[in-house]
């Protein structure tokens, strides 16, 4: 069987990829801190997709903006690393896991 290419890696067709889910979206934001939420990140590369991962919220802004850690390490250039901070807001969360 053929292999996978790396490119591919880290890619889901869009009509299987999780989208944000607008019932998270009606939660208080406080809902989210210490736990964590999966959130796309654009591909640089490859604008049009999206890698999906896990980030540990850890702080609450005044104007309902999330902060948390990015905690995958991810497999395409999206801008972020493992361990780095990301902000975002409520409607972009596609899951959510204690």
């Amino acid at each position: 069987m053929p292999r996978e290419p790396r490119a591919n890696w880290g890619h889901v067709h869009p009509a299987l990829a999780p989208k944000p889910d607008p019932a998270l979206a009606e939660l208080p934001a406080a809902h989210f801190l210490g736990r964590f939420v999966k959130l796309a990140f654009p591909c640089l590369q490859h604008p049009d997709r999206k890698e999906h991962m896990w980030v540990h919220v850890y702080a609450l802004l005044q104007d309902g903006t999330l902060l948390g850690r990015l905690d995958n390490d991810p497999v395409h250039n999206v801008g972020a690393q493992c361990g780095d901070t990301v902000q975002f807001t409520r409607d972009e969360i596609e899951a959510v896991q204690d």
